[in-house]
């Protein structure tokens, strides 16, 4: 402690104006040592924050450049425990660089701590992103960056997770296949696992799990016995629980959790501990293990301060709501529930208010409040699908304003025809006279393609107007009210609760088929929702006698983009459960739904493991799962007409699988 006394003594006396790269230069040694301490995730991130408070007040100088650098480091650390505080600290070295604005260096290391901040804390990506993005573009006119503070790599990792967060998925991926050319894995070992990890994350977002559970299985074993990056560990058990628990595999997904919780309380990461903690809870929910996930959710909000960690604390509410509910505490649950709820509406967060709101809907169902129930069934309805429910409405109202628009443009189309018609007759008859007998056939042929054509005009004209008229004079509401009512009986007669559940997945289910009812086409999002709905009602009419698994290498903005014909799939699934050799409370039966796109053409493939008969695909008489194949094969052939692209259907029956392939040409909304 007296060398270090003496050493400041030594730069107390000494300081005259210098410039940034010199002030760097000369206590570069002293900042190295700085930044192996930090590095040392052994050492807990109190004893680092008291390390640089006895720093800060052990000493007397006037060089307040290297106080302001002190600042920064206990601001790095004191933003995982305590972001206000690190808050602070960064405010009071603005003022000092807003002095000195030629320290650019430290201006870059204070934005890369305050970007991190916005990312992690306050959830503002707009912000982080700008704070990143500026630092890169001040990086490439600087060539002297001092090392030690990592700001390069620092920025941008950190812009590759803000365009993640604001849903700029291929821009990051951009940054990222960059990044990943510029690192080598066996000295910097650190930069290979985040690339791991931020891969194995985007493939996860696109519903690719077999690609994302490789990449963070291979980051778990790199890191599990590594104790010098505990913080990309914690990131890829969080994403590998995630997997797990998508793909069914609760126990894993707890298993993985469970150790992950252990490591986070080894270095005290608040940040991390309450996710941990929030993550962990909801899959004791999936167990039935009410009390354990009571136990996370109080712990969570002893921890989490009332302006801190807010969307953890929203969560822990969630959570207990939750555990009340199905404890049978109400009056608690519904509490907890408010309180959620409460800042899922200011946070903009539809998904994680949604399914909040549903458990406040079977509470209300449960204490028989039904006139408060229909108002929350009412809202979670509206919120399902909000992107494309709001996309149909607007196309609905278009074509219903442009109805009569376009009645006139194909009178005018059959106009313009039947003139070219007559200006043809009139050209031919000028030819010479020993054409007339082709000219006389070819005007034969054309006239009767033109009388066809005409006449398929007019039927599709009945066929639309009918449908229009349908639309008009039903209601699709109707049944989700009359799934309400039932839920209700239900209720007042004491069935089950996953006998509630299957009326909310049937009614559902039901709505998005009369949805399919009123247009040819819809996206490719809903065909796959339309999909989940009916297995999970079949999951039940069958007391679990199959499982089903989708999957899918698509992006998640391209099952928005996609069309298709509606319910195309359906015919195949009735199949597949009905002819699929299925026995109640067994867990044999197996449906796996794949999309991908091969060779510019969409593939939906579906699988099961059918052991009854075979079903002859030609097969007629009274058989309504051959007649409903043969239906899709002909919307299938008339798809690929109207654009003009190939498509088809395959039912290949093997000796042990029934597989049904459907081949659609990609077309976007």
């Amino acid at each position: 402690m007296k060398k270090l006394f003496h050493f400041f003594f030594f730069i107390s006396i000494s300081i005259w104006s210098q410039s940034e790269n010199e002030f760097i230069k000369k206590y570069s040694s002293y900042l190295k040592i700085i930044d192996q301490k930090i590095k040392n995730e052994k050492i807990s991130v109190e004893s680092n924050i008291q390390y640089f408070d006895s720093l800060l007040n052990s000493f007397q100088t006037k060089d307040y450049y290297l106080k302001n650098v002190i600042k920064l480091y206990k601001a790095s650390q004191e933003r995982r425990i305590n972001p206000k505080k690190a808050q602070q600290n960064i405010d009071e070295v603005s003022l000092y660089i807003a002095q000195n604005p030629t320290f650019i260096q430290l201006e870059l290391f204070k934005n890369s701590i305050e970007a991190r901040i916005e990312f992690e804390i306050n959830q503002n990506c707009e912000k982080s992103y700008k704070i990143y993005d500026e630092t890169i573009n001040k990086l490439a006119k600087y060539k002297q960056i001092f090392s030690g503070w990592n700001i390069s790599l620092e920025s941008k990792t950190g812009i590759i997770n803000s365009l993640l967060c604001l849903q700029k998925d291929q821009e990051a991926l951009e940054y990222l296949k960059q990044l990943e050319k510029e690192i080598d894995p066996k000295t910097q070992f650190k930069e290979y696992v985040y690339v791991l990890n931020v891969s194995g994350y985007i493939h996860t977002k696109f519903l690719n799990y077999v690609e994302g559970e490789k990449y963070f299985k291979k980051a778990v074993s790199l890191l599990e016995n590594n104790k010098n990056y505990l913080n990309n560990y914690l990131a890829a058990c969080n994403n590998l629980a995630h997997i797990y628990k998508s793909t069914n595999k609760t126990t894993e997904s707890i298993q993985i959790l469970e150790k992950a919780l252990i490591k986070a309380k080894q270095i005290n990461d608040i940040n991390s501990i309450l996710l941990i903690q929030n993550n962990l809870g909801f899959l004791y929910i999936e167990q039935q293990n009410y009390l354990k996930a009571e136990q996370f959710g109080l712990s969570i909000l002893k921890i989490a301060k009332e302006k801190e960690f807010k969307i953890h604390k929203a969560n822990a509410n969630r959570l207990l709501g939750t555990a009340y509910y199905n404890l049978g505490d109400y009056k608690k649950s519904e509490k907890y529930l408010d309180e959620a709820i409460a800042f899922f509406r200011n946070f903009k967060n539809p998904e994680l208010l949604r399914n909040t709101l549903d458990i406040k809907n079977k509470l209300f169902i449960k204490t028989e409040k039904f006139e408060a129930a229909a108002i929350i069934n009412a809202e979670i309805i509206g919120m399902l699908d909000s992107v494309n429910l709001s996309k149909n409405v607007q196309n609905l109202q278009r074509e219903l304003v442009a109805f009569e628009t376009e009645k006139k443009n194909n009178e005018i189309t059959i106009l313009k025809q039947n003139e070219e018609i007559i200006n043809f007759k009139m050209q031919q008859q000028q030819q010479q006279i020993q054409f007339l007998v082709l000219c006389l056939i070819l005007i034969l042929i054309f006239g009767g393609i033109i009388f066809w054509y005409q006449k398929k005009i007019n039927k599709i004209k009945n066929f639309s107007l009918r449908s229009k008229l349908t639309r008009s004079q039903f209601n699709p509401h109707y049944i989700n009210n009359a799934f309400t009512a039932l839920q209700a009986e239900l209720v007042n007669y004491n069935f089950n609760e996953h006998l509630i559940d299957f009326t909310s997945n049937i009614s559902r289910f039901s709505r998005l088929l009369l949805e399919s009812t009123f247009k040819d086409e819809w996206t490719l999002f809903e065909e796959k929702q339309m999909i989940e709905n009916y297995l999970k009602t079949q999951q039940y009419r069958l007391q679990n006698g199959f499982q089903f698994h989708i999957t899918s290498t698509l992006k998640l903005e391209e099952f928005h983009k996609i069309k298709i014909p509606s319910a195309i799939t359906q015919a195949a699934l009735e199949n597949a459960i009905e002819h699929g050799g299925f026995k109640s409370d067994s867990n044999d039966g197996i449906i796996n739904i794949h999309f991908t796109i091969i060779n510019n053409q969409l593939l939906i493939t579906i699988n099961n493991n059918i052991i009854g008969e075979p079903i002859p695909f030609s097969k007629k008489l009274n058989n309504e799962p051959s007649r409903g194949l043969d239906i899709t094969k002909q919307r299938i052939n008339l798809h690929s007409k109207i654009y003009k692209s190939l498509a088809s259907f395959n039912f290949i029956h093997l000796k042990n699988e029934v597989k049904v392939e459907f081949y659609l040409p990609i077309i976007s909304i």
